[in-house]
């Protein structure tokens, strides 16, 4: 039942042809951006409540659609279509007598209106005046499939004459039918999610066992838009909601874009002019996304069963009229909210506007001003750099996408700045080079003639020999040349002290952290979101239990090593690590994402020569076999598995009964 002063204000609306119209207060949710830390948060109103029309007499409508600056509503409940022009508010009605439940409703650029009724299962194209034109009922042709279901539930007009239909239960994909009526195929179809039981039994399963069994389907649609640019956007049933941008051919612009917000089961979609995506869900949540994909803004909510401007009990049907106007069609409320956009929300469609237009220094200039607004704001900083770009200031461009960690843009403008800075100094580096070259070659032209670098290596010399813990440093080289030998060594007690290994470890887990810090931002983590602790945590604990997995197996399994030469030898066999890493991390800062292949194969050449170290000094330590050691190295893997699963159910225990303890004195204690 509506509130009081909502009945109220209904008597107090005026209009022409029972439309009435009425100023809205202040939207009572908020609205959330994406910010530059990836996250979406509470920011200024995007768009705020400005008209509400209540006396259209609406009964359970299902649709809204807004064309050439008339609101056609699928008015389902009174089976008629609504036409309202927005500027006088005069009302036409189309389809009394001729519809039966329309749910979907569309028009063209000649003001055709198009009606999918789900309960005649039969598609409507009437005039502008409202005279029927034609129908779309079930095609009979052999491609369309007879046992396929057709009912209409949702439509986008063509401007030809034809129309896509979406059909309820059909998951083939959208219903293209042309002018006159014919089927000329399926559109933009959904492709086929396989569960693990799907694909085994396509291997395994005979054809008859497959025939007992439910063919995976593919989604079906919600709804669809056809947008001013012919694109075709739909949206997929179920609480995982997806938007697919069809070109002409059917394919999917947005395909694995990672930009898309997460969206739940969506109820409607409308696309702007300019290309944004605006869609609605069931929750009463509205979300625009920018033409590439991402979200400008999210508001709205669930009215929780009572009226309240700003929220919804059961969104339908959104809109846009060509002044970024948006309407909201409520089934169960029986009106439509209409939400003007806030003066940061109009600077930014202003600015993608300018953008895509060439006009960068307005673009420049209006994203300044939103910033004033939100500095934090993504997509404020992205757009800044991609003007930046299209203007040739490289550097102001890396330094917001670089705000934005929009690594890849980041990566496009350092790969045109770099190539910039090369034109410029290309010579001159070259140059460099030349004479770095001659002068290693003199040097070692004149230590063979002269020894002049005797003094140095007499020094080095004493220190080894004084100084063990330098010695054992100095073996690194050693190690990674000559891995077996090394670890002989360390089986012998001639190479090796548990501070020195220490010391490699420690080094290791230092260029592990730089590795993820210090490395190019394009392939550093996000330092908002890096915790020191948890990889100190993760590498300690990983390398202890490794150490002490291996050493239990090798004990009871006749292994000749001592923990001792264990944990030496191991840190000898994380040298790749130790003499290259720190050049990888430096080539990093100077490197691409077209280059990042380069760093990833040398990274994985690196963890794998390490493994293949360790295996090496567990044959030489341990006296094992290649088998034996393959054998040890499974099993140690297997212990360490069943160590982590016993931790984890212990602290989940303990925690039990902990947080039991805490409760019964927490009792007690309330009732003392």
């Amino acid at each position: 039942m509506k509130k009081v002063w909502l009945l109220l204000l209904c008597l107090l609306l005026t209009g022409s042809a029972g439309l009435s119209a009425a100023a809205a207060t202040q939207s009572t949710s908020y609205t959330v951006t994406l910010t530059i830390n990836g996250k979406e948060e509470v920011s200024q109103d995007a768009y705020i409540p400005s008209k509400l029309y209540m006396g259209l007499e609406l009964n359970k409508a299902q649709d809204l659609y807004i064309a050439n600056g008339r609101m056609y509503i699928a008015d389902t409940g009174n089976k008629r279509v609504l036409v309202v022009e927005i500027a006088s508010g005069e009302v036409t009605v189309v389809g009394e007598g001729i519809l039966s439940q329309p749910t979907g409703v569309s028009a063209d650029r000649y003001n055709r209106i198009y009606v999918a009724d789900s309960k005649t299962r039969v598609a409507y194209r009437f005039a502008e005046d409202g005279t029927l034109e034609q129908t779309f009922g079930k095609p009979t042709t052999p491609n369309f499939g007879a046992e396929e279901n057709y009912i209409p539930v949702k439509i986008a007009a063509s401007d030809n004459g034809g129309c896509y239909i979406v059909s309820e239960g059909t998951s083939a994909g959208v219903i293209y039918m042309g002018a006159t009526g014919d089927f000329l195929g399926y559109f933009a179809s959904n492709t086929v999610n396989k569960t693990l039981y799907d694909i085994f039994a396509d291997l395994f399963f005979s054809d008859v066992q497959k025939a007992k069994l439910e063919s995976a389907k593919a989604a079906s649609f919600e709804n669809i838009f056809r947008g001013s640019d012919g694109l075709v956007y739909t949206i997929n049933k179920g609480d995982q909601s997806s938007i697919k941008k069809n070109s002409i051919n059917g394919v999917d612009m947005l395909q694995n874009n990672q930009n898309l917000p997460q969206l739940n089961r969506l109820a409607d979609i409308c696309v702007t002019a300019d290309g944004r995506m605006i869609t609605v869900d069931t929750t009463g949540y509205i979300t625009e996304i920018s033409f590439d994909g991402y979200l400008l803004c999210r508001f709205g909510g669930s009215a929780g069963g009572s009226e309240k401007i700003g929220l919804f009990s059961t969104p339908s049907g959104i809109a846009a009229d060509s002044e970024d106007n948006i309407y909201v069609l409520d089934a169960a409320s029986n009106y439509i909210q209409v939400f003007s956009p806030t003066h940061v929300q109009a600077q930014i469609h202003a600015a993608m506007e300018s953008y895509n237009n060439g006009q960068y220094d307005a673009s420049i200039e209006t994203l300044t001003d939103v910033m004033k607004y939100n500095n934090s704001s993504y997509f404020a900083h992205l757009y800044l750099g991609l003007n930046y770009m299209q203007k040739g200031d490289y550097q102001a461009a890396e330094e917001h996408f670089r705000t934005a960690n929009a690594k890849e843009q980041y990566s496009e403008a350092y790969w045109e700045s770099r190539n910039e800075w090369l034109q410029s100094n290309l010579m001159y580096v070259l140059a460099a080079l030349l004479v770095l070259v001659i002068v290693i070659f003199i040097l070692k032209h004149l230590h063979k003639k002269k020894r002049i670098f005797a003094g140095v290596i007499a020094v080095q010399s004493s220190l080894k020999k004084k100084s063990r813990f330098y010695y054992d440093i100095c073996q690194i080289p050693f190690a990674f040349r000559h891995p077996l030998d090394n670890s002989y060594n360390v089986r012998k007690g001639e190479t090796g002290t548990y501070l020195s290994a220490t010391v490699i470890y420690l080094a290791v887990l230092l260029l592990t952290i730089l590795n993820q810090t210090a490395a190019g931002f394009i392939f550093s983590v996000d330092l908002r979101s890096f915790s020191l602790m948890n990889t100190v945590l993760i590498f300690v604990c990983a390398l202890a239990l490794f150490l002490v997995s291996h050493y239990f197996i090798s004990s009871i399994n006749d292994g000749e090593g001592t923990f001792r030469s264990t944990y030496i030898s191991v840190a000898y066999s994380l040298s790749p690590v130790v003499l290259f890493l720190p050049w990888l991390i430096i080539f990093s800062n100077f490197a691409t994402i077209d280059e990042s292949y380069l760093i990833y194969t040398v990274l994985g050449i690196l963890l794998l020569l390490c493994a293949v170290y360790i295996v090496l000094a567990i044959i030489e330590v341990q006296q094992y076999t290649f088998r034996q050691t393959l054998f040890n190295v499974l099993v140690t893997l297997f212990f360490m598995a069943v160590l982590v699963f016993a931790i984890s159910i212990s602290y989940l225990l303990l925690k039990q009964v902990i947080d039991f303890i805490v409760s019964i004195i927490t009792e007690v204690n309330l009732r003392a």
